[in-house]
């Protein structure tokens, strides 16, 4: 078992503890639907699409 105690900085050791949270709001959050935008959507789209084909022509360029 290794010495987790070794790998703790000093600023790790003086920091205080997390605070606790309750987990219902964070779960009714996690349900609420996430606004997106058709115009950025699309774009992201677009750009990996045009990214795949640059990649795939790529390939064809291989010699096997």
């Amino acid at each position: 078992m290794p010495d987790l105690d070794a790998e703790l900085s000093a600023e790790a050791r003086a920091a205080d503890y997390p605070s606790l949270v309750a987990l219902g709001p964070l779960l009714a959050s996690a349900d609420a639907p996430l606004t997106r935008s058709a115009e950025v959507e699309g774009n992201s789209l677009e750009a990996r699409a045009a990214d795949l084909r640059r990649r795939a022509a790529w390939l064809r360029a291989m010699s096997l």
